[in-house]
């Protein structure tokens, strides 16, 4: 069932990248419909592949009271700590800053945060009828799966995304609780608070799990339920939402580690490779289990 039910994930997923979106939600809140009008040139080509001010640091005796003191003595701010990793992830506001952290003899590696953004989705609709056959849900034989028994019914997925309209009618009956692992923020607001730029999270939830309550749309696993993680925010200047690295790992942390989730969806894009990052989604996988599309 676990292998089933990734597998039809993956697919729907995939699906939403390459076809036509599906449909707008009661009162325009999209749940597996489409969201932001740009183009992908229009928007990656004001993209960077880095979080700018944001690094990891990692120390060769791990963390601990003194390495996090010497952090802080070099003026920077921990956002996150990864224990594992010997990691903290950190701000620094200017080169001295930065070169005090390289410069301790204590720091095996300083490296900068790769900048991740929301997978953009196509600008057409179309609207689903019986006629057409629900399109994406047809196209990626998840209907026939149906058919078969197979609904997600008992699994839990996790979302990394943008915050979810927590009270969206394709949402809000499968949605078991979230998390927000931006940087700075109140880590209980996961909810969607109607920023356009931030629909993306909603959109996904939806593809996955709407439910099946003849209302539009219902998601490839729609008996499945969801623990949610906001990492991503909107961003004017790219006109999309974005994420640092360490806030999607610590999201990410918390759907697998605290609410023992094995499979998580990020329909993300963009960043350079990072070492912290490969380090961080292996253990993961060989630690938990957990499957991370």
């Amino acid at each position: 069932m676990k292998k089933v039910f990734a597998l039809l994930v993956l697919t729907a997923l995939c699906a939403v990248m390459i076809l036509p979106a599906l449909v707008h939600g009661q009162n325009n809140r999209v749940a597996g419909g489409p969201v932001n009008g740009r183009s992908s040139d229009q928007a990656s080509s004001q993209r960077a592949d880095v979080a700018d001010g944001r690094y990891f640091v990692v120390f060769r005796n791990g963390v601990n009271a003194s390495n996090g003191n010497s952090v802080k003595a070099a003026g920077a701010r921990i956002n996150h700590t990864f224990s594992d990793l010997k990691a903290y992830a950190v701000t620094v506001n200017n080169p001295h800053q930065l070169d005090a952290l390289q410069r301790n003899p204590n720091v095996e590696y300083v490296e900068q945060e790769a900048q991740h953004y929301a997978m953009d989705l196509s600008t057409q609709q179309l609207t689903p009828t019986a006629t057409n056959g629900l399109y994406g849900l047809v196209t990626t034989k998840s209907t026939d799966t149906h058919l078969r028994g197979v609904t997600g019914a008992g699994m839990i997925v996790g979302v990394v995304d943008t915050g979810v309209d927590c009270t969206h009618p394709d949402i809000a009956g499968n949605l078991l609780g979230g998390y927000n692992a931006v940087t700075g923020e109140s880590t209980t607001n996961y909810c969607w608070q109607g920023d356009p730029l931030e629909a993306h999270g909603t959109h996904v939830a939806g593809t996955i799990l709407g439910v099946n309550n003849t209302q539009g749309v219902y998601g490839v696993a729609y008996q499945s339920q969801l623990y949610h993680a906001r990492a991503l925010k909107g961003n004017a200047s790219t006109g999309t939402a974005s994420g640092s690295s360490s806030d999607i790992m610590a999201g990410v942390r918390w759907l697998v580690e605290t609410k023992g989730v094995n499979i998580v969806n990020m329909s993300l894009g963009g960043g350079r490779k990072s070492v912290t990052e490969d380090r961080f989604y292996k253990k993961e996988h060989d630690t938990y289990g957990a499957l991370i599309i």
